[in-house]
């Protein structure tokens, strides 16, 4: 888990909160000696270690005892920097309607769209403006690419199944990626869990926005990796995986890829 912003907090929480991540190390790039705080005495950050830039001596988070904490640690790159996106189309039509159901193929599509009870096929799909997942979605091989520098991804299923798992080709460029927002976008990332479940699997990259959770409805989602500006945790369980396929060029590292 790789929090990007420099400076401030990088991680807010309150109540109940979990990232679950017992296997992952969690890179914390703020200088700020208070860049992870919370709200309460509950919840908790379970990570192998914690390795940050700045002074630690203001967290106020949660972490079980025997974690290494350590701070001062040496400015690391932003993963996935060498990461070429596809070129947007000319020709990026709106959905019907403005969604994807039943089955759907890769593409480019523009506006604001809504994702429900569809299966996707494998590849690429360019979005230009805000997406939303609303309901059942499955796919195998599947890459979101973010486009614009201000289109937001919103995940509200309900009690809906989640099932993604990204590209695992070393020819392809979102390898182990899942969503990928240029640095640019400062927008959300928002889960409303509820009481869904199922799994993302590959990184979530977008180093420029906020991942916000909320919703303790459910048992949380699975999520390979993050690589984000910051995090709010309004509360709710977030478990990461740790996600590196055997052709990843990352396969040597953990979360903090």
């Amino acid at each position: 888990m790789y929090l990007t912003g420099s400076t401030g907090p990088v991680f807010q929480a309150k109540g109940n909160y979990l990232i679950n991540a017992p296997g992952c190390g969690l890179y914390v790039n703020s200088t700020d000696a208070a860049a992870m705080t919370q709200k309460g005495n509950s919840g908790s950050v379970n990570v192998a270690s914690v390795s940050a830039v700045g002074p630690t001596s203001g967290y106020s988070v949660n972490f079980p005892t025997g974690t290494a904490v350590t701070g001062g640690v040496i400015p690391q790159t932003i993963p996935f920097t060498n990461l070429t996106p596809p070129v947007v189309p000319p020709s990026c039509p709106a959905p019907p309607s403005g969604k994807l159901t039943a089955s759907t193929g890769p593409g480019c599509y523009s506006g604001t769209v809504n994702i429900g009870n569809v299966t996707l096929s494998a590849g690429t799909y360019i979005f230009t403006g805000n997406v939303t997942i609303s309901g059942s979605v499955t796919g195998l091989g599947v890459a979101f690419y973010m486009a614009s520098t201000t289109g937001s991804f919103t995940v509200k299923p309900g009690n809906a199944t989640i099932d993604l798992t990204p590209p695992t080709s070393s020819t392809d460029p979102f390898n182990g990626v899942f969503i990928y927002m240029p640095l640019g976008n400062a927008t959300t990332i928002g889960f409303q869990a509820g009481s869904s479940s199922g799994t993302i699997g590959g990184f979530i990259v977008a180093p420029g926005a906020t991942f916000q959770m909320q919703d303790n409805g459910g048992s949380g989602m699975t999520i390979g990796g993050l690589v984000v500006n910051n995090i709010d945790d309004g509360p709710a369980q977030l478990n990461l995986s740790g996600y590196s396929p055997s052709t990843s060029p990352l396969k040597n590292v953990t979360l903090v890829e």
